[in-house]
């Protein structure tokens, strides 16, 4: 990557999740590798622990225009289109990964991306259920793929969901799972030690007690029968 490459990240995200934790991941781990990383969200008080820790990271963060309208309003879309327009003008990023929480979210900003044919990758962290999309989302949905877009979700799963809702042949997205963007810092014996007696202390368990944890609910759509 040249050393004046610009990144721009795109979330409608209202409330923090596993979606912006990925957002939050990924553009720490851009920073090396790209001159300039921009994340652009909602201005809503449940993202503003997402825009601190961004910005603490050395992130540029920015405000887009992202609303969820249901049933599809033209008008939000047309709006909101214009404000993500506005800022890949402004910004003229050379990459852009627009991260989506779920279906029904993110028609202003693909729209947005391919009208400016901005080179793109359209990254679904979740699509956990079906939703339905009218005849006007799933044709510019169609024509922005066939743009300068790459479209990725995180399992087998949620690409089946996505391309069932969209009419389209399960080979047209990609599956990309979610794994460690970077290595986490070797533990101590002191330090596992320290940790177990904090949780043990937290969760009320006894020392002799076996725990076993999980990062994330078991649900079909994780994918878990890919799951080593």
């Amino acid at each position: 990557m040249t050393s004046s490459a610009r990144l721009g990240i795109f979330t409608p995200a209202t409330a923090r999740g596993g979606s912006e934790e990925y957002v939050i991941a990924a553009a720490r781990r851009a920073r090396g590798i790209y001159a300039h990383v921009s994340v652009y969200l909602p201005d809503v008080s449940d993202v503003q622990s997402v825009r601190e820790e961004l910005e603490a990271e050395g992130v540029s963060v920015g405000t887009i225009d992202a609303p969820y309208a249901e049933p599809f309003s033209e008008a939000e879309h047309l709006a909101a289109f214009h404000d993500a327009w506005q800022v890949l003008e402004r910004e003229r990023f050379d990459h852009l990964l627009i991260v989506l929480p779920g279906i029904e979210f993110g028609g202003p900003l693909i729209d947005a991306a391919v009208s400016f044919d901005q080179p793109t990758v359209v990254l679904y962290q979740l699509a956990g259920y079906d939703h339905y999309l009218s005849t006007v989302e799933r044709q510019f949905y169609t024509w922005a793929r066939r743009g300068r877009q790459r479209w990725l979700t995180v399992s087998t799963d949620n690409r089946d969901r996505l391309c069932r809702n969209l009419g389209w042949d399960t080979s047209a997205i990609e599956v990309f799972p979610n794994g460690l963007l970077r290595e986490p810092e070797p533990l101590t014996p002191d330090d596992t030690r320290r940790y177990r007696e904090v949780l043990r202390s937290k969760l009320g368990v006894a020392p002799d007690a076996q725990i076993c944890l999980t990062v994330a609910r078991l649900d079909p759509q994780k994918d878990r029968k890919s799951t080593r």
